[in-house]
This record gives structure tokens, sequence and C-alpha cells, in this order.
């Protein structure tokens, strides 16, 4: 599933627009971060986007943990997603550049569940991706 992150920024970032890749798993913008070359500190964080803009927010123990947000360059809401001890946890909704959903969804222990509902740019849903509690496509 790690493989898959650096290709749906990739795809949402040089367009933000059409139908997601079909075999694309939804995650959080947080491949597209610049690495760092040691461990982040404690507390709050913001961190340069390899794409441009950045992603912030709480580091605990050396992991995100709380709502982390990523913005484009122009300061455009990305994405928001939440963590729990480093892992996505709750709900995450991915924007295009002009802020209409791109998708939306919920992690389980870093896995994406149930229904996924993914959008154009102009808000219409074009795919919707079921998962089970284990993140297996149930239906697409």
């Amino acid at each position: 599933m790690k493989r898959l992150i650096p290709l749906l920024i990739l795809a949402m970032s040089a367009s933000c627009t059409g139908t997601p890749k079909k075999d694309a798993q939804p995650n959080a913008a947080a491949a597209d971060t610049v690495k760092a070359s040691s461990r982040a500190p404690d507390g709050h964080q913001i961190v340069p986007l390899r794409a441009g803009g950045e992603m912030e927010g709480m580091m605990r123990n050396g992991k995100r943990h709380g709502l982390w947000v990523s913005r484009f360059p122009n300061g455009v809401l990305r994405s928001r997603t939440n963590y729990v001890n480093g892992v996505e946890e709750g709900a995450v909704e991915v924007f295009h550049a002009n802020s209409i959903t791109y998708y939306k969804g919920q992690h389980l222990h870093g896995k994406p569940v149930g229904e996924w509902v993914f959008a154009d740019t102009t808000g219409k849903a074009i795919k919707r991706v079921v998962y089970d509690n284990m993140g297996n496509v149930v239906r697409q």
C-alpha cells in the first residue's frame, strides 16, 4: 500500500482532474513530505512537501498524532488526516486544487475501511470503493 501513496499524490498534484487511477488506494499526503535528516522533535511541526506547499500537525514521541493538514503551494487546503501514534485513524479528506473534495473516507489502524467516495473537480461522484475492516476492496 505504501508504494501506491506516491502514485496517488503524483496523480493528484499533477492535474487534480479526471478519474482516480483504478488501482490507486487512498492514503494521506504523508508520502509527499520531504525526508528530514533526523527525527522530528515533538510538538507542532510544519513540513515542506516535495511538490510544494506544506503539511502541519503535532508530533508525539516522534510520530504524527492528531489532525494533520496539508496545503498546496498557494495555501489552499490539500488534505486533512487524523493520526494516532503515527498511524492514520479516522476521517481523511483530500481536495482538488479548486477546494472541491477529491476523495474522503475513513482509516482504521492505517487501513482504509468502509465507503470511500471519489469526485471530479466539479464535486460529482465518479467512483465509490468499499473496503472491509482489513483494508481489502469489497466493491468498486
